[in-house]
């Protein structure tokens, strides 16, 4: 738990992401990255950047992000889809689609543009569905 600081001689709660949890999932040829708790200030980046290496050594072409159980999202959960875009959809040429975002998440993904790159859909189910009509990546063997 972050500890709290003091400011002027007032003491101020330091900022807490709480339990967060990226766990990543292989679903025949999708990968799907079960996200949970608010990604924001405070999230332990390390954490981040294991999940995003573990993402770009993957042969994954595929990626469904499964935001459910994500209540908020900051600059490093931001930061964190992008990347994955940047690694599945410009770099292997693949397909990426998030289920389960929160309207305070889908807000924040309007706000950044990120909706207009990456598909959002309602829930698990419509966001396979989505990337299993897509066809395989070129570069896929």
């Amino acid at each position: 738990m972050a500890q709290n600081q003091s400011i002027e001689g007032h003491e101020v709660p330091a900022l807490d992401a709480g339990p967060s949890a990226i766990n990543i999932e292989q679903r025949g040829d999708i990968c799907v990255v079960h996200c949970q708790g608010r990604l924001v200030a405070g999230l332990s980046v390390d954490h981040i950047h294991k999940r995003l290496d573990e993402i770009r050594r993957s042969k994954c072409t595929r990626l469904l992000a499964d935001f459910r159980e994500v209540p908020s999202i900051g600059s490093p959960g931001i930061a964190f889809i992008a990347n994955i875009y940047t690694c599945i959809v410009r770099e292997k040429h693949g397909h990426f689609v998030i289920a389960g975002a929160t309207h305070v998440v889908q807000r924040a993904l309007e706000v950044t543009g990120l909706s207009m790159l990456i598909p959002v859909v309602e829930d698990l189910g419509s966001g396979m569905s989505a990337l299993t009509s897509q066809p395989t990546s070129p570069l896929r063997r």
